[in-house]
């Protein structure tokens, strides 16, 4: 080797020798290798034809060995990237179109599952088992108010996965009974209690008469009509009896009853001026005038009657007013009654939001109530800061979310030379200062020629291109001269810089780990990659936005243009209020959006609509709310014909001006009655296409579901007495839902919902029959409605009267005569037929007593079966002598259809047994008292064993229903 112009440094010579081997080692397989093979796919550049060449046949990578980028759909499972991949984009087959392996949430109805909504929400119609939500899963979905993983009535969740109340129709733990209804005249009260003689309601056909009280002085007593001069008033003969002469007590001389009007001040009145007059001191009721009593007094500013806190008038007689605690209807979103502006509620009483110009402590940094991005605030109520992506005016020249320091955009300044950061792309270096003799000038990197000498790197800088002065490419001749030295140099550029085409006297290179200026943007040898995020890319070109790898300050980077694929343009991640419409919004007008400008895209993303509170093109009003009673329904002002009650203003809207139907022009109710009547124990065969059949309303105030269009049957029902009433629907072929509601003011209303009774309503779908069971009152007048939900008609068989359980056992005594009692708790008179009693005491041999249609127990009234020939006319001689020790152990029970089947209970519908603390007799393995049975060891001849209440159920009874009392033998 024979260097030109001085005596080669043998260092450098080894230096270069292991350069050029290198260079030739990394060179095979060039199109400059005249040893190589010919270029192609796998050679490790990208040919025209290609699209990537990693130099590897692995098709795992991102590079298949076709030289065409791996994606989803190739048929290859990319390693890390891709659970699966079998060639094509169907869901529902081995592997999904997005290359996941399915499984049970992934959005996708796989073979075996009934349904997948790609969620873990176990409170939709989708269970996180891609099984479908039902009733008895265990979860509480649509529709339902529990759902306690089973359907069993009884327990804390009903059958139906409804709530347990007084009312449902179901037996719950603390009640004696429950009929389904609020009717407080039949044998179960309104607050799940049996009822007895002296509670305030009478009993057809059990009694005469029932005024709640003891009193012998009334017109009732003892549950029997009282007659004149006995000093008990006479029903429909006296208004009351006396026997005084004191005209200021409950009974005038003449024996009409004191009266408010009278001019007397008699017994329960504060005052009495014999005149109607509310406003004079003393108001038509003979009371005091009051807060609530309907009439505006002195010192009142409203009166409205009612204990509604929530309309106009407050309980306490003032007019309601936004901070007095309480929430106005309709009118107020709330009302915590302080001067707390910065709480959940403001002092307009609307409930606080980001926007509304009041910062919220503790939960918003700042609110200025504008829609404006680019101040102080953010329209998130965060407090603007450098690094949000949102450009502050006036303090801040740019802001593009990252805390990159190579980009355009440093600590939310734009980027320059000398600030100290490199510029990716635009500067080689920056060393904040204007030295010129180191190795950043002007954020170039220092270069032989440059005319500037580079201290400790440059022996000179001439800026000349003489190959014969002392100055040759900066240094004594030596490689980098200027002069190629065949066999020894590729190249000699004169300079010893790593950023041109002569590196050392080899040509550069992409992947020679120096920057070839001009040419590659980066290079960093063997770390150049592809794949790894940051890196210098197999191209020599710098990791940018769009190149399908996430780098520092990319939120994401799925490498194509599409701005509406999860990934903007900008390698950020989409959001509302970006200005791009993405999957899901309805529109994007970044900062433009607005929650109170007409007509303008939302702060969410969507589009005005109905109920956003604004007053948009075509648009009559917008209250903001989905209510339809008020004076704004659907974003059109409310009229008598729109379809929905306004409250307060109509009593009805069918939808129409029309009268005749049920609501008439003017949206006042139409009576619904027709006249047909069903009776006590009576089957009716109908149909909503017959000739009884009415087409007046749409809806009911009883029901909560509206679809009624199409013709109705309405019965008219008055049972015998008071008590549980059951009604039936069956042979149904449509969808017919059923409902039982009282008389209002003597008629049936459609519309009034004091008629309505709880519970008494049957609204179940399909064919299924409908059942309604409901508490009676004797004298009281029911409608029962039959009805076909959105229009449905059918035949049907309307069944009117007593259920199996109406009937339970009631009373045992053991004295003198012995009986055994049960009671008919229905409204209607019931034959016992079918029925059959099993008695077994120790003290006698037990016995099985049908009864027959002879037997017939009167509404609410009691039956029994004695051992005295001697019988009432509710009675029935058994014909051998029941058990006549009062403390003997015994157990009864009342079994419907046939004897009783004491092996499985079966057919058991009560029981009741008592047992002394030596008692022998042992009740049926299949039914059971919890805790146990009633200790009868303190029995007496008078006692009896009575029945107080009905919280047990088959198949096993509580020991509470059952207690010592009196012998009570009427």
């Amino acid at each position: 080797m024979r260097w030109l112009g001085s005596t080669p440094d043998p260092r450098l010579a080894l230096s270069i020798g292991l350069l050029l081997a290198t260079a030739a080692g990394c060179a095979s397989g060039t199109p400059t290798d005249d040893a190589g093979t010919p270029p192609g796919c796998g050679d490790g550049v990208v040919q025209p034809d290609e699209m990537c060449d990693d130099g590897n046949d692995d098709d795992t990578d991102g590079c298949l060995s076709n030289c065409q980028p791996a994606r989803c759909g190739d048929g290859v499972v990319r390693e890390g990237q891709e659970e699966c991949d079998d060639g094509n984009a169907a869901d529902g087959d081995a592997c999904n179109a997005d290359c996941t392996q399915p499984r049970c949430g992934d959005g996708i109805v796989q073979a075996g599952e009934e349904c997948d909504d790609g969620n873990a929400d176990n409170t939709d119609t989708c269970l996180d088992s891609c099984r479908e939500a039902s009733c008895g899963d265990g979860f509480v979905g649509p529709g339902e108010s529990c759902d306690d993983g089973n359907t069993l009535d009884g327990d804390d969740c009903s059958g139906l996965c409804a709530l347990p109340t007084c009312g449902d129709g179901v037996v719950d733990d603390g009640e004696g009974c429950d009929d389904g209804n609020t009717d407080d005249s039949d044998m179960c009260l309104n607050t799940c209690a049996v009822a007895t003689c002296g509670d305030g309601v009478v009993y057809a056909g059990v009694e005469e008469c029932d005024d709640g009280n003891s009193s012998d002085t009334d017109a009732c007593a003892r549950c029997a009509t009282a007659t004149c001069g006995d000093g008990f008033v006479q029903a429909g003969v006296e208004a009351c009896d006396d026997g005084n002469n004191d005209d200021t007590d409950t009974c005038r001389n003449t024996c009409e009853a004191a009266r408010c009007g009278d001019g007397v001040v008699g017994p329960g009145e504060a005052c009495d001026d014999g005149n109607s007059n509310d406003g004079d001191g003393c108001t038509s009721m003979c009371r005091l005038p009051s807060c609530g009593d309907g009439t505006v007094q002195s010192g009142e500013q409203c009166d409205d009657g009612n204990t509604d806190n929530t309309d106009g008038c407050l309980n306490t007689c003032q007019r309601a007013r936004c901070g007095d605690a309480v929430v106005q209807a309709g009118v107020e979103q709330c009302d915590d009654g302080d001067v707390d502006d910065n709480d959940e509620c403001t002092n307009a009483c609307t409930i606080a939001r980001c926007g509304d110009g009041v910062t919220r402590l503790g939960v918003e940094e700042c609110d200025d109530g504008n829609a404006n991005d680019n101040d102080a605030c953010l329209n998130s109520c965060r407090s603007a800061r450098c690094g949000d992506g949102v450009v502050r005016a006036g303090s801040e020249q740019c802001d593009d979310g990252n805390s990159s320091n190579t980009d355009a955009c440093v600590a939310c300044q734009n980027a320059f030379c000398g600030d100290g950061f490199v510029q990716a792309g635009v500067e080689a270096c920056d060393d904040m200062n204007s030295v010129d003799t180191d190795a950043c000038v002007a954020c170039q990197a220092a270069s032989c020629g440059d005319g500037f000498v580079y201290a400790g790197v440059e022996d000179c800088d001439d800026m000349n291109s003489v190959n014969t002065d002392t100055c040759v490419s900066c240094a004594a001749a030596r490689c980098g001269d200027g002069f190629v030295h065949a066999g020894v140099e590729e190249c000699d550029d004169m300079n010893v810089t790593t950023t041109d085409a002569c590196i050392m006297c080899v040509s550069a290179v992409c992947g020679d780990g120096f920057v070839q200026a001009g040419v590659e943007s980066c290079d960093m040898g063997s770390l150049n990659s592809d794949t790894a995020p940051d890196a210098c890319r197999t191209t020599c070109m710098p990791p940018r936005c769009g190149d399908g790898v996430v780098d520092s300050g990319e939120a994401c980077d799925d490498g194509n243009t599409v701005d509406t694929d999860g990934c903007t343009n900008m390698c950020t991640a989409p959001g509302c209020g970006d200005g791009i419409v993405q999957p899901g919004e309805e529109c994007d007008n970044g900062a433009a959006n607005s929650n109170t400008t007409p007509n303008a895209c939302r702060l969410s993303c969507l589009d005005a609509f109905c109920g956003d509170g604004v007053t948009d093109t075509g648009e009559g009003c917008d209250d903001g709310n989905t209510s339809s009673t008020d004076a704004c329904v659907m974003c059109a002002p409310a009229t008598c014909g729109d379809g929905f009650v306004r409250a307060g203003v109509e009593e009805c809207d069918d939808g129409n001006t029309v009268s005749g139907d049920g609501c008439d022009s003017t949206c006042t109710a139409e009576g619904c009655g027709t006249g047909t009547v069903a009776l006590c124990n009576s089957v009716n065969a109908g149909s909503l296409t017959g000739p009884l059949a009415t087409d007046l309303f749409d809806s009911w105030a009883c029901f909560t579901l509206s679809s009624y269009q199409g013709p109705e049957v309405v019965y008219e029902f008055v049972p015998d007495g008071s008590g549980l009433v059951e009604v039936t629907l069956t042979g149904l072929t449509a969808d017919v839902d059923l409902m039982v509601m009282r008389a209002s003011a003597g008629a049936c209303s459609a519309t009034d919902s004091a008629a309505c009774i709880p519970g008494a309503t049957s609204t179940r779908a399909g064919t299924s029959d409908e059942r309604v069971e409901f508490t009676a009152t004797a004298g009281t007048t029911y409608f029962i409605v039959v009805d076909g939900f959105a229009g449905a008609t059918s035949s049907y068989t309307l069944t009117v009267g007593t259920a199996e359980d109406h009937v339970q056992l009631s009373e045992l005594f053991g004295g003198t005569p012995d009986y055994i009692e049960v009671t008919n708790y229905s409204a209607c008179d019931v034959s016992l037929a079918g029925y059959h009693l099993r008695y077994e005491p120790d003290c006698e041999p037990a016995f099985d007593f049908a009864f027959t249609a002879a037997h017939v127990a009167e509404a609410g009234r009691p039956f029994r079966v004695v051992d005295e020939m001697t019988t009432m006319p509710n009675e029935h001689y058994f014909g051998a002598n029941i058990c006549d020790i009062p403390i003997s152990d015994s157990w009864a029970m009342l079994c419907s259809g046939a004897a009783c089947d004491t092996t499985t209970c079966s057919n058991v519908v009560d029981f009741m047994v008592r047992q002394s603390s030596t008692g022998v007799t042992t009740p049926p393995t299949c039914a059971s008292f919890l805790p146990g049975p009633l200790d009868t060891s303190s029995f007496s001849s008078l006692n009896s064993h009575t029945r107080t209440g009905f919280t047990g159920a088959p198949l096993s009874w509580n020991a509470a229903d059952w207690a010592t009392a009196p012998f009570s033998r009427d």
